[in-house]
């Protein structure tokens, strides 16, 4: 298993899901061919580590997310605690609302590559889409939002200035 694998591995586990674009804003890869080849690793396995999001319409993004058995492989392998990985069976995804998810995580990654060029370290992030029960009593789901910071500056400062010189 090569760096960039793990690399992948670990992206898909800290954002849910992800597309070519989104990886090489990480700076995970360059090319999508080139992603597209370390997928292909990845998903044509007897047991594959990632998976597509079955596509709706012929012209859709194609969308990856972590399986079980990539879950397994990073707290097995690279040492990942289980509730550090978002992980969602493949059964839960809403086609429906993905593309919607996508673009929320294009958000999340536009703050998290904002907080690495201002040394501003993300001690804590969930998204909406991450669901918890309300609390014991009257067991509705609600949205999962906090983002923790070890700054007192401002992030949304942080956010909206990252890139101006």
């Amino acid at each position: 298993m090569n760096e960039r694998y793990i690399r992948i591995l670990e992206a898909l586990a800290t954002f849910k899901f992800l597309t070519y674009e989104q990886l090489i804003r990480l700076g995970i890869g360059k090319y999508s061919s080139n992603l597209s080849k370390d997928f292909k690793f990845l998903t044509e396995r007897t047991k594959p580590l990632a998976s597509k999001v079955r596509k709706r319409y012929v012209t859709d993004t194609v969308k990856f997310f972590l399986t079980k058995h990539g879950k397994k492989y990073l707290i097995k392998n690279q040492n990942w605690r289980e509730d550090e990985i978002k992980y969602v069976p493949q059964s839960n995804i809403d086609l429906k609302q993905i593309d919607h998810v996508i673009s929320t995580i294009d958000c999340q990654i536009g703050l998290h590559i904002a907080c690495q060029n201002s040394d501003v370290e993300v001690l804590f992030c969930d998204t909406y889409f991450d669901k918890v029960r309300d609390n014991q009593i009257n067991k509705k789901l609600k949205s999962k939002t906090a983002f923790l910071f070890n700054q007192k500056e401002s992030v949304i400062k942080v956010f909206l200035t990252a890139g101006k010189t």
